[in-house]
Protein backbone atom coordinates (compact mmCIF):
# COMPACT_ATOMS: atom_id res chain seq x y z
CA UNK A 1 0.00 0.00 0.00
CA UNK A 2 1.40 3.50 -0.82
CA UNK A 3 2.24 5.90 1.83
CA UNK A 4 2.70 9.82 2.35
CA UNK A 5 6.38 9.85 0.87
CA UNK A 6 7.50 13.45 1.58
CA UNK A 7 10.47 13.39 -1.00
CA UNK A 8 10.14 11.86 -4.89
CA UNK A 9 13.73 11.35 -6.44
CA UNK A 10 12.61 11.53 -10.06
CA UNK A 11 14.13 10.46 -13.04
CA UNK A 12 13.73 11.94 -16.19
CA UNK A 13 13.32 10.72 -19.66
CA UNK A 14 11.26 8.07 -19.53
CA UNK A 15 9.03 8.91 -16.25
CA UNK A 16 8.69 12.59 -16.20
CA UNK A 17 8.76 13.21 -20.38
CA UNK A 18 9.94 11.07 -23.30
CA UNK A 19 11.32 14.18 -25.92
CA UNK A 20 9.85 17.12 -24.39
CA UNK A 21 6.39 15.76 -24.00
CA UNK A 22 5.48 15.42 -20.36
CA UNK A 23 3.92 11.79 -19.93
CA UNK A 24 0.14 11.63 -19.37
CA UNK A 25 -0.44 15.43 -17.60
CA UNK A 26 2.20 14.96 -14.82
CA UNK A 27 3.06 18.74 -14.49
CA UNK A 28 0.00 19.45 -13.56
CA UNK A 29 -0.27 16.59 -10.90
CA UNK A 30 3.59 17.27 -9.48
CA UNK A 31 2.79 21.19 -8.78
CA UNK A 32 0.10 19.64 -6.95
CA UNK A 33 2.04 17.21 -4.76
CA UNK A 34 4.32 20.23 -4.17
CA UNK A 35 1.79 22.83 -3.17
CA UNK A 36 0.39 20.04 -0.57
CA UNK A 37 3.92 20.16 0.87
CA UNK A 38 6.03 17.71 -0.74
CA UNK A 39 9.35 17.85 -2.59
CA UNK A 40 11.07 16.78 -5.19
CA UNK A 41 15.09 15.86 -6.36
CA UNK A 42 14.99 14.87 -10.33
CA UNK A 43 18.12 12.36 -10.62
CA UNK A 44 19.11 11.47 -14.11
CA UNK A 45 21.75 9.62 -15.99
CA UNK A 46 21.60 11.73 -18.92
CA UNK A 47 24.40 13.76 -19.63
CA UNK A 48 24.28 15.15 -22.96
CA UNK A 49 23.17 18.64 -21.12
CA UNK A 50 24.11 20.86 -18.53
CA UNK A 51 21.67 21.32 -15.44
CA UNK A 52 20.65 24.59 -16.44
CA UNK A 53 19.04 23.20 -19.61
CA UNK A 54 17.13 20.53 -17.63
CA UNK A 55 15.82 22.98 -15.16
CA UNK A 56 14.61 25.46 -18.48
CA UNK A 57 13.05 22.58 -19.79
CA UNK A 58 11.11 21.85 -16.53
CA UNK A 59 10.29 25.20 -16.26
CA UNK A 60 9.19 25.56 -19.60
CA UNK A 61 6.63 22.63 -19.09
CA UNK A 62 5.01 24.71 -16.56
CA UNK A 63 6.76 22.90 -13.33
CA UNK A 64 7.08 25.07 -10.29
CA UNK A 65 8.91 26.05 -7.63
CA UNK A 66 12.17 24.21 -8.51
CA UNK A 67 15.92 24.95 -8.99
CA UNK A 68 19.00 23.73 -9.82
CA UNK A 69 19.61 22.45 -6.63
CA UNK A 70 16.70 19.90 -7.15
CA UNK A 71 18.52 18.51 -10.06
CA UNK A 72 21.13 15.90 -9.97
CA UNK A 73 23.36 14.02 -12.33
CA UNK A 74 26.48 12.47 -13.55
CA UNK A 75 28.27 15.55 -14.36
CA UNK A 76 28.17 16.64 -10.17
CA UNK A 77 29.29 13.50 -9.28
CA UNK A 78 32.37 13.42 -11.42
CA UNK A 79 33.24 16.45 -10.58
CA UNK A 80 33.22 15.84 -7.08
CA UNK A 81 35.43 12.81 -7.76
CA UNK A 82 38.01 14.92 -9.77
CA UNK A 83 37.88 17.43 -7.16
CA UNK A 84 38.48 14.75 -4.52
CA UNK A 85 41.10 12.87 -6.20
CA UNK A 86 43.04 15.64 -7.67
CA UNK A 87 42.48 14.60 -11.17
CA UNK A 88 43.96 17.60 -13.39
CA UNK A 89 43.15 16.33 -16.87
CA UNK A 90 40.45 14.28 -19.09
CA UNK A 91 39.75 12.96 -22.25
CA UNK A 92 36.11 14.11 -23.11
CA UNK A 93 33.68 12.24 -25.60
CA UNK A 94 30.73 14.53 -24.48
CA UNK A 95 28.71 17.27 -25.75
CA UNK A 96 30.30 20.53 -26.25
CA UNK A 97 27.60 21.68 -23.87
CA UNK A 98 29.00 19.21 -21.43
CA UNK A 99 32.02 19.84 -21.75
CA UNK A 100 31.81 23.60 -21.57
CA UNK A 101 29.84 23.22 -18.14
CA UNK A 102 32.64 21.09 -16.35
CA UNK A 103 34.84 23.34 -17.43
CA UNK A 104 33.21 26.28 -15.77
CA UNK A 105 32.91 24.14 -12.89
CA UNK A 106 36.82 23.74 -13.34
CA UNK A 107 37.02 20.60 -13.63
CA UNK A 108 39.81 18.56 -15.15
CA UNK A 109 41.28 20.67 -18.39
CA UNK A 110 40.95 18.88 -21.48
CA UNK A 111 43.66 16.84 -22.46
CA UNK A 112 44.10 14.83 -25.86
CA UNK A 113 47.33 12.92 -25.73
CA UNK A 114 47.95 12.62 -22.32
CA UNK A 115 45.34 12.55 -20.18
CA UNK A 116 45.07 11.01 -16.50
CA UNK A 117 41.71 10.31 -17.05
CA UNK A 118 38.86 9.19 -20.41
CA UNK A 119 35.76 10.13 -19.47
CA UNK A 120 32.78 8.43 -22.10
CA UNK A 121 29.29 10.36 -21.57
CA UNK A 122 26.17 10.26 -23.60
CA UNK A 123 27.55 12.06 -26.73
CA UNK A 124 25.23 12.98 -28.97
CA UNK A 125 28.13 14.71 -31.37
CA UNK A 126 30.09 11.60 -31.25
CA UNK A 127 31.90 11.21 -33.96
CA UNK A 128 34.83 7.84 -35.31
CA UNK A 129 37.86 10.82 -34.12
CA UNK A 130 36.28 10.95 -31.29
CA UNK A 131 36.20 6.69 -31.02
CA UNK A 132 39.49 6.48 -32.36
CA UNK A 133 41.11 8.80 -29.71
CA UNK A 134 39.57 7.41 -26.93
CA UNK A 135 40.47 4.44 -28.18
CA UNK A 136 43.86 5.19 -28.54
CA UNK A 137 44.19 6.40 -24.98
CA UNK A 138 42.35 3.17 -23.36
CA UNK A 139 45.04 1.00 -25.57
CA UNK A 140 47.69 2.85 -23.71
CA UNK A 141 46.34 1.78 -20.44
CA UNK A 142 44.71 4.84 -19.56
CA UNK A 143 41.47 4.15 -16.96
CA UNK A 144 38.37 5.14 -18.37
CA UNK A 145 34.70 6.04 -16.82
CA UNK A 146 31.47 6.46 -17.81
CA UNK A 147 29.28 8.73 -17.06
CA UNK A 148 25.94 6.50 -16.83
CA UNK A 149 25.43 2.42 -18.14
CA UNK A 150 22.39 2.97 -19.57
CA UNK A 151 22.22 0.94 -22.77
CA UNK A 152 19.58 3.47 -24.24
CA UNK A 153 18.07 6.55 -24.08
CA UNK A 154 14.17 6.26 -23.99
CA UNK A 155 12.76 8.08 -26.86
CA UNK A 156 9.14 8.58 -28.40
CA UNK A 157 10.25 6.96 -31.85
CA UNK A 158 11.74 3.90 -29.01
CA UNK A 159 15.33 3.78 -27.54
CA UNK A 160 18.70 5.56 -28.76
CA UNK A 161 22.33 4.87 -28.46
CA UNK A 162 23.60 6.03 -24.31
CA UNK A 163 26.65 5.58 -23.12
CA UNK A 164 26.49 2.33 -21.99
CA UNK A 165 26.13 1.86 -25.35
CA UNK A 166 29.30 3.92 -26.68
CA UNK A 167 31.34 2.31 -23.33
CA UNK A 168 30.39 -1.33 -24.79
CA UNK A 169 31.82 -0.36 -28.13
CA UNK A 170 35.04 0.87 -26.74
CA UNK A 171 35.19 -2.59 -24.25
CA UNK A 172 34.96 -4.61 -26.71
CA UNK A 173 37.06 -2.34 -29.40
CA UNK A 174 40.60 -2.29 -27.02
CA UNK A 175 39.73 -5.25 -24.65
CA UNK A 176 39.59 -3.11 -21.36
CA UNK A 177 36.94 -2.91 -18.95
CA UNK A 178 35.40 0.27 -17.51
CA UNK A 179 37.29 1.77 -14.39
CA UNK A 180 33.57 2.59 -13.19
CA UNK A 181 30.76 5.04 -13.48
CA UNK A 182 29.38 8.09 -12.07
CA UNK A 183 25.29 7.64 -12.40
CA UNK A 184 22.95 5.20 -11.34
CA UNK A 185 22.70 2.66 -9.63
CA UNK A 186 26.44 2.91 -8.99
CA UNK A 187 28.08 3.45 -5.46
CA UNK A 188 29.52 7.36 -6.10
CA UNK A 189 26.09 8.02 -7.33
CA UNK A 190 23.93 6.46 -4.48
CA UNK A 191 26.80 8.67 -1.71
CA UNK A 192 25.45 12.15 -3.60
CA UNK A 193 22.09 11.24 -3.38
CA UNK A 194 22.46 10.21 0.24
CA UNK A 195 24.05 13.26 1.15
CA UNK A 196 21.00 15.25 -0.51
CA UNK A 197 18.46 13.29 1.35
CA UNK A 198 20.10 14.17 4.63
CA UNK A 199 20.40 17.85 4.04
CA UNK A 200 16.48 17.88 3.08
CA UNK A 201 15.28 16.46 6.65
CA UNK A 202 13.21 13.79 5.70
CA UNK A 203 13.58 10.30 7.16
CA UNK A 204 14.71 7.97 4.44
CA UNK A 205 11.18 5.91 5.38
CA UNK A 206 9.29 9.06 4.27
CA UNK A 207 11.54 9.59 0.57
CA UNK A 208 10.98 6.84 -2.43
CA UNK A 209 12.42 6.95 -5.47
CA UNK A 210 10.23 6.38 -8.72
CA UNK A 211 11.95 5.06 -12.34
CA UNK A 212 11.56 3.25 -15.61
CA UNK A 213 14.60 1.26 -15.16
CA UNK A 214 15.06 -1.84 -13.06
CA UNK A 215 18.73 -1.90 -13.63
CA UNK A 216 19.71 1.51 -12.98
CA UNK A 217 16.67 3.82 -10.92
CA UNK A 218 15.39 0.82 -9.14
CA UNK A 219 18.56 -1.05 -8.46
CA UNK A 220 19.89 2.28 -6.92
CA UNK A 221 17.12 2.68 -4.38
CA UNK A 222 17.57 -0.34 -3.19
CA UNK A 223 20.95 -0.03 -2.68
CA UNK A 224 20.78 3.18 -0.47
CA UNK A 225 17.69 1.46 1.44
CA UNK A 226 14.45 3.84 0.60
CA UNK A 227 11.25 2.68 -1.53
CA UNK A 228 11.06 1.90 -5.10
CA UNK A 229 8.22 3.30 -7.77
CA UNK A 230 8.52 1.37 -11.11
CA UNK A 231 6.34 3.14 -13.58
CA UNK A 232 6.05 1.37 -17.30
CA UNK A 233 6.31 4.61 -19.52
CA UNK A 234 9.84 4.55 -20.64
CA UNK A 235 11.87 1.27 -21.12
CA UNK A 236 10.68 -1.95 -21.75
CA UNK A 237 12.77 -4.55 -19.79
CA UNK A 238 10.72 -7.24 -21.71
CA UNK A 239 10.93 -9.24 -18.24
CA UNK A 240 8.68 -9.16 -14.96
CA UNK A 241 11.03 -7.69 -12.72
CA UNK A 242 8.02 -6.28 -10.68
CA UNK A 243 9.41 -7.91 -7.86
CA UNK A 244 12.40 -5.32 -7.54
CA UNK A 245 10.42 -2.75 -6.80
CA UNK A 246 8.05 -1.43 -3.71
CA UNK A 247 5.32 -0.39 -6.03
CA UNK A 248 4.42 -1.01 -9.73
CA UNK A 249 2.23 2.23 -11.43
CA UNK A 250 1.62 2.82 -15.05
CA UNK A 251 2.92 6.17 -14.91
CA UNK A 252 4.53 8.78 -12.17
CA UNK A 253 0.49 10.68 -12.52
CA UNK A 254 -1.02 7.52 -11.30
CA UNK A 255 1.23 7.22 -8.57
CA UNK A 256 0.70 11.40 -7.44
CA UNK A 257 -3.10 10.79 -7.94
CA UNK A 258 -3.07 8.43 -4.97
CA UNK A 259 -0.92 10.10 -3.22
CA UNK A 260 -2.84 13.43 -3.49
CA UNK A 261 -5.61 11.15 -2.53
CA UNK A 262 -3.89 10.99 1.41
CA UNK A 263 -4.23 14.48 1.71
CA UNK A 264 -8.29 14.56 1.29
Amino acid sequence: MIKRYKLLILDLDGTVYLNDKPLFNCIYYLNEYTQSGGRLIFLTNNTSVEKAIYLDKLLSLGLNNISENNIITPTDVFLNYCFRKKIQTCLYITTKNTLEYILEKRGPKAEYDNPEIVLIGFDKELSYSKLINASECINRGIPFYLTNIDLGCPTLNGPIPDCGAIGKLLELTTGKSKTGHFGKPGEMMGQELIHKIQNSKVNFDEVALVGDRYYTDIALGNKIGIDTVHVQTGEKSGFDLSNLATHEFNSLTDLLIDLLKLDN
